[in-house]
């Protein structure tokens, strides 16, 4: 029975999990940064659930590498696409090298900042693993409400 089961195993590959960039929100804004969630469907076309064993991605903002962070502990289910939320605190000094930076973007009346997300998330099952990678850019409003003393 073992030798059957080692043999399908050896036989069977699994689709790596999609990842699909759908859209941020800022949820806080403090007088330290602001706090956005970044939105993304994983897509699991497998005819098995899938555990991701863990997921790793690199913020950029204007072309600064801002955070880098790491997940783990959730499954996707056979043939199902599951919402993930990448919840990023963006602090003020980090994006912009310090506070003097920021105050300068707000006089040349700057609206948007450029980001860029990069990672990559693994999935397995049956002892098998798949990665695929994690990717969005665009911009992301500066706070209007910033008061500068």
């Amino acid at each position: 029975m073992l030798l059957v089961v080692s043999f399908l195993v050896g036989c069977v590959q699994l689709d790596s999990p999609k990842v699909k960039y759908i859209d941020y929100s800022i949820n806080r804004i403090t007088t330290d940064g602001v706090e956005v969630n970044f939105y993304f469907d994983v897509t699991n076309k497998n005819p098995v659930t899938l555990d991701v064993a863990n997921y790793s991605y690199n913020v950029y903002i204007n072309n600064k590498k801002i955070i880098t962070q790491t997940g783990s502990g959730f499954s996707l289910d056979a043939n199902a696409t599951k919402r993930i939320t990448l919840p990023v605190f963006i602090r003020y000094e980090g994006v912009f090298g310090a506070a003097l930076s920021l105050i300068e973007s707000i006089v040349r009346g700057e609206k948007e900042m450029d980001y860029r997300i990069d990672g990559t998330i693994s999935a397995g099952a049956m002892g098998l693993t798949a990665s695929s990678p994690i990717n969005a850019s665009g911009k992301i409003k500066i706070p209007t409400n910033i008061q500068i003393k």
